[in-house]
């Protein structure tokens, strides 16, 4: 059975990108795909709505379900 997305690993992949500009959900996957993300993460981002995101606490109200960790 294969691991879940968590938090921790999606914050891992990208909270480098929040650097004090807004980011969509295409640049958060963009990403994740260049820093070797699952494809089970790049599906998790790619159902963000259209919003702009400028940290990671913005993300989790999209994402409630994914746990913290495995």
């Amino acid at each position: 059975m294969p691991l879940p997305t968590t938090r921790i690993e999606i914050a891992d992949l990208i909270e480098h990108e929040f650097d004090g500009s807004p980011k969509s959900g295409g640049d958060l996957v963009t990403a994740a795909r260049s820093a070797g993300g699952r494809q089970r993460v790049i599906d998790a981002l790619e159902g963000l709505p259209g919003d702009q995101f400028v940290g990671l606490n913005e993300l989790w109200k999209h994402l409630p379900d994914l746990q913290v960790e495995p």
